[in-house]
């Protein structure tokens, strides 16, 4: 018989599996704490991408598939190119289609991710080019 207020062996090992579960309790409930914060870090992180693509698609135009075809500017008899073009086509910008001034071409190409616009001599061109890269504006 143990002496009175002495630990018998049967005690410290009920002792220790007391301890090792409250140990394994913390831990799956830090565990799951973990998976919540993750969980919840995850969500806002898709509903920012969610908030940056709507954003995004209502103030860029549907890009073509198409390749953008470049053009060829003619050269003057110097050998510069030729500046000052009447029209100007905008596929993609702030707002697309035909301008007729450098300055109104720049307001809507300038600072607009992938904008792309050139400059034709005529209208008609302009168009072609337009409707030759999928434009249907």
């Amino acid at each position: 018989m143990p002496e009175h207020g002495t630990w018998s062996d049967y005690d410290r090992a009920a002792a220790a599996d007391r301890e090792r579960a409250e140990a394994a309790d913390r831990e799956r409930a830090e565990a799951a704490d973990r998976e919540r914060a993750e969980a919840a870090d995850r969500e806002r992180a898709e509903a920012a991408d969610r908030e940056r693509k709507a954003n995004a698609s209502a103030t860029a135009p549907p890009k073509s598939s198409a390749p953008v075809q470049s053009v060829i500017r003619p050269v003057r008899r110097g050998g510069t190119p030729q500046r000052g073009w009447p029209v100007y086509a905008v596929l993609r910008g702030r707002q697309t289609g035909i301008f007729f001034s450098s300055a109104e071409r720049d307001a809507q190409v300038l600072g607009f991710p992938d904008g792309v616009g050139f400059g034709f001599r005529t209208v008609e061109e302009g168009e072609e080019w337009l409707a030759l890269n999928g434009y249907t504006g």
